[in-house]
């Protein structure tokens, strides 16, 4: 049986909601979404064995890391509910843009995910994350929410 103290972080965000609606109501930047990814990200360098350095690299063009890095991009579209049953979900990430995303920034963002979804073509879950990454940051590098 749980204790009574087991419900008070729920109660107080709760009552956190109800009294200030508009804190429910508030929509991120992909800048700040990137910024609360950032647990993700260190979680998968972690898991996979990459480096900080190599994951920059790719946000700055490099895409020529191997298998083992792809699985990064695995890890961490799993961590955003983007894989869904080691399979690429874009309706899971157009109803996270329409919930999370600030006004301006959902038609280009809905529009790459149709995109990269649809660009990752291999079989290999690692790989398919890796080719929608890739083409993540060859379209609007500054709206790609990958962290």
């Amino acid at each position: 049986m749980r204790s009574q103290n087991a419900f008070m972080p729920s109660l107080v965000l709760m009552s956190v909601f109800l009294v200030s609606p508009e804190i429910a109501e508030s929509r991120l930047t992909v800048a700040q979404l990137r910024t609360t990814a950032v647990p993700f990200r260190k979680s998968c360098i972690r898991k996979v064995g990459t480096t900080e350095a190599a994951v920059r690299a790719v946000e700055n063009g490099d895409f020529s890391q191997g298998h083992t890095f792809q699985c990064y991009y695995k890890c961490a579209l799993e961590k955003m509910k983007a894989i869904k049953h080691n399979k690429l979900d874009p309706e899971e990430v157009h109803r996270q843009v329409a919930l999370l995303a600030v006004d301006d920034e959902i038609k280009p963002l809905t529009a790459m995910v149709n995109d990269c979804f649809a660009k990752a073509s291999s079989e290999d879950i690692c790989e398919a994350a890796w080719q929608t990454a890739q083409c993540c940051f060859s379209t609007i590098k500054e709206l790609c929410p990958i962290p």
